[in-house]
């Protein structure tokens, strides 16, 4: 199953952004028994980013160390 259309909703509408270690943001947003994972980079000031990469994932462990930077309530 391709999750190309997901990415702009994961951004956009997270459940979690959490920072990276090298300023890249991390976004996570659960579905039914997963997260879908995007690991990003944007620029404040030109409005400009990029993704690095994407994933499915069960675990979130390593992710709930992190800095969360904004959680959906």
């Amino acid at each position: 199953m391709s999750y190309v259309f997901e990415l702009e909703v994961i951004i956009r509408d997270p459940d979690y952004i959490i920072e990276g270690k090298q300023q890249e943001r991390i976004s996570l947003r659960e579905y039914k028994n997963y997260y879908l994972v995007v690991i990003y980079k944007e620029d404040q000031n030109t409005k400009d980013g990029f993704i690095i990469t994407a994933f499915k994932t069960t675990n979130i462990q390593y992710y709930s160390r992190k800095n969360i930077l904004w959680k959906k309530i």
